[in-house]
């Protein structure tokens, strides 16, 4: 389902994370690892907000929306932080791909009956 709604090519940004997280140890030196880091926060900033214009556009139910809204605020924070060189730095932004192009799936299949008329988020 996410192939349908989100613009970006998730097979491309995919296959980076993947590759990412199947590095073996000590595989590249520090300016690889920042290469790598550089180039999948770039694919997070521009999932996630394709992602965030996908919610908007969507009538969803309001707590899990906010759980996604607040994963991709979380996630872009994050990107904002000093560049590690490191394989663990690597494999975080490449867990934050995929776990950004997992939100629209994670949003279709939200349950509609954990909201109420009050907005409140039910059990």
């Amino acid at each position: 389902m996410t192939d349908a709604v989100l613009t970006l090519d998730r097979a491309a940004h995919l296959a980076l994370a993947v590759a990412v997280l199947n590095l073996p140890q000590d595989r590249l030196d520090v300016a690889g690892y920042q290469q790598i880091v550089l180039q999948l926060n770039h694919h997070v900033h521009a999932i996630g907000a394709d992602v965030h214009d996908w919610c908007a556009a969507r009538a969803c139910p309001d707590p899990a929306r906010r759980r996604v809204e607040n994963a991709v605020a979380r996630v872009l924070r994050t990107t904002g932080q000093p560049i590690p060189g490191t394989l663990a730095g690597a494999q975080n932004s490449a867990m934050a791909v995929v776990a950004l192009h997992n939100c629209p799936d994670h949003l279709a299949n939200a349950p509609h009956h954990l909201t109420g008329d009050d907005g409140q988020e039910r059990s």
